[in-house]
């Protein structure tokens, strides 16, 4: 985990049994994006100020995907 100058938590870094996590947090403390990595590939998420995942990027064996989503939550966009 790693703290600011006044004890807050800025990332945290764990491992879980499908891989490595990296999370990193805004000044309230939310979860702003993420990045694991499985066995299937990596993936990058990235979440807006009320905690809504707005974007995702994989890459798997079957090749890179993208999601992009509205401030509910909807997917409005993604490849493939």
């Amino acid at each position: 985990m790693v703290e600011d100058e006044n004890g807050k938590t800025c990332a945290v870094l764990a491992a879980h049994k499908d891989g490595p996590m990296l999370g990193l947090f805004d000044e309230r403390g939310e979860v702003r994006a993420g990045l694991n990595v499985t066995e299937k590939g990596p993936i990058l998420e990235l979440y807006d100020e009320k905690g809504n995942r707005r974007a995702g990027l994989n890459v798997s064996n079957d090749g890179p995907g993208l999601v992009l989503a509205d401030e509910n939550g909807k997917v409005i966009w993604h490849a493939p």
